[in-house]
């Protein structure tokens, strides 16, 4: 079983992003919040994957790409989120964590959460 998610956001590269430690905190905790929140309205709990070993990719869509780095940076915070909403800490060696980008339209951006059971051991 797939469980996949999507949401009309704008992930944008936090690395370079100038400004006051307390507007960044404020969309820290709100993308943490969302990321719990969207796993929590899936079917995820109502799916045989709850008792599994994951893997969870998150996928950027956008008109542009980022590098490697700051995309997972960008995801930060989500993946903190999804971790709350699995009930585990996002350092746990039963999920695996991936990171994609898609192009989008001019002026599209979205995202994916897809979770899908992991069928080979981790090396």
């Amino acid at each position: 079983m797939v469980i996949c998610i999507r949401s009309n956001v704008k992930i944008l590269s936090r690395a370079n992003k100038r400004e006051h430690w307390s507007e960044r905190h404020r969309r820290s905790k709100a993308q943490r919040g969302e990321g719990r929140s969207l796993l929590m309205e899936s079917s995820f709990w109502k799916s045989d994957l709850a008792a599994k070993e994951l893997v969870v990719t998150f996928t950027r869509i956008a008109p542009r790409a980022l590098d490697d780095d700051n995309l997972a940076f960008a995801f930060k915070s989500w993946r903190d989120g999804v971790a709350d909403g699995l009930n585990i800490n996002d350092r746990d060696p039963r999920v695996t964590w991936r990171y994609a980008q898609e192009r989008g339209r001019p002026h599209e951006y979205a995202m994916t959460i897809t979770i899908t059971p992991r069928t080979e051991p981790e090396a």
